[in-house]
């Protein structure tokens, strides 16, 4: 009979090694709720700091605060920032009549604009704004028109494989170069001829930008790739838009005529006023076809 074979018992504590373990983990875990063994995050590091956010926000203000006292301490000169409200103080209806008035401005009978009455005193307080008069100028229709005016001739570029992204900063630096200059040249023919008004410069700026309307027509024209419809329309919102500008225009330049003050020019003065008026719209061509 074989001898019986007697086979050692392990004798190590395993259990008492895992308790170990386990206690060292509950001791060592992180308190608030943060996963073990990760870092807190980067953006629960800066939100916990107050302080640093606190001062991060002082700072911008601050940086604002004196980059607006720098731009309305040298441009303040030419015009108010807190007038700009009123050139953007439009309404769908507005903006629907007033480029009707563009397009089609030789079915307009009345231009005059609407004076605001004081509900007190009953004397005027300037113009009404664009809202409520379609003879006001704005700034939203020829910033809109600007803008749609430099896609359009870039995409016109790329359908004809001509288009490189630097065409963008081409297109708006001439853009803007050719408006600057008629601008320029419109002030210095009114300082020449003593004309003033109380926001003359932001008016001039707006009407300034109203020929971008015809522009977006006749770069679709171009679009279809007709030449005989190109220069149709080309030569319509020329037209158009002179006799929009000579219509709209007149107050300014000649403020008399609305405000009754006929013995402050001279005949002589006011022909060659009336001579200025009309070279503002013939003008239009050249800046319109340098455009395009």
């Amino acid at each position: 009979m074989p001898p019986k074979l007697y086979h050692p018992q392990p004798t190590h504590a395993v259990p008492m090694m895992n308790m170990q373990v386990n206690e060292h983990f509950v001791n060592n875990q992180p308190v608030g709720g943060a996963k073990a063994g990760f870092p807190p995050t980067m953006g629960q590091s800066f939100f916990s700091n107050s302080a640093a956010a606190q001062m991060g926000l002082q700072m911008g203000r601050t940086a604002v605060t004196t980059g607006q006292e720098y731009v309305e301490k040298n441009f303040g000169r030419w015009f108010s920032f807190s007038s700009l409200h009123y050139y953007f103080d439009v309404s769908n209806s507005y903006v629907v009549k007033k480029l009707m008035l563009i397009l089609f401005p030789w079915r307009r009978r009345s231009w005059a604009r609407v004076l605001r009455r004081s509900e007190v005193s009953g004397s005027s307080e300037g113009y009404c704004p664009p809202s409520e008069d379609v003879n006001a100028p704005d700034m939203y229709i020829p910033l809109m028109a600007f803008t749609t005016h430099i896609l359009l001739t870039c995409a016109l570029n790329g359908i004809r494989g001509n288009f490189h992204p630097e065409l963008f900063g081409i297109r708006a630096s001439k853009s803007f170069g050719i408006v600057l200059f008629e601008f320029l040249a419109t002030r210095l023919g009114c300082y020449l001829l003593n004309i003033s008004s109380q926001s003359q410069v932001l008016d001039m700026v707006a009407y300034n930008g109203y020929k971008f309307v015809g522009l977006i027509l006749t770069t679709f024209a171009r679009l279809a790739g007709s030449t005989w419809l190109t220069v149709s329309v080309f030569v319509y919102t020329y037209l158009s838009t002179a006799f929009f500008l000579l219509r709209s225009l007149k107050y300014a330049v000649l403020p008399e005529s609305t405000m009754a003050i006929n013995a402050t020019i001279t005949s002589h003065q006011r022909t060659r006023r009336i001579y200025f008026l009309f070279s503002i719209a013939a003008l239009q061509v050249v800046y319109m076809f340098f455009l395009l």
